[in-house]
């Protein structure tokens, strides 16, 4: 049977506009309903965040319409946006809490930045202003 997912797993070529509409849906439903309409088959669903909680930490991998990472490289969130083969794999790849990510992941601290899912929205922290340049000797003549 076909199956039909929440995952953010899938090939980016999908997120053209015209292989999207055949591909992503609304809901798993609505992708459910297309392939009983096209095939005349079943469908199986799977939710991969049924059972999800806040304090399921893991590597960002959300994309943004244009194929590009959501997240600055080195967070870590709670979203429950993974690789379907995570789940198989949890204590490789799903952690207790924000820091323990990072640190399985040796993401320096400075550099590992999170992305909270169940808080308020939060941005990495910009960097440090630059010094003010110094103006250059005014030759004299």
């Amino acid at each position: 049977a076909t199956i039909c997912t929440n995952s953010g797993d899938y090939p980016a070529s999908w997120n053209d506009g015209n292989l999207a509409v055949h591909h992503l849906f609304e809901t798993a439903a609505k992708c459910c309903e297309k392939v009983a309409e096209r095939t005349g088959q079943a469908c199986d669903i799977r939710d991969v965040n049924e059972g999800w909680d806040c304090n399921k930490w893991h590597l960002a991998i959300e994309k943004d319409d244009n194929n590009e990472p959501l997240h600055a490289e080195g967070t870590c969130t709670n979203s429950g946006v993974i690789h379907e083969v995570w789940a198989n794999y949890a204590e490789h790849y799903i952690f207790p809490n924000h820091q323990t990510c990072c640190d399985q992941f040796m993401i320096p601290a400075e550099e590992c930045f999170k992305a909270d899912a169940c808080g308020p929205p939060t941005k990495p922290p910009s960097k440090p202003p630059t010094p003010v340049p110094t103006p250059a000797p005014i030759p004299t003549k």
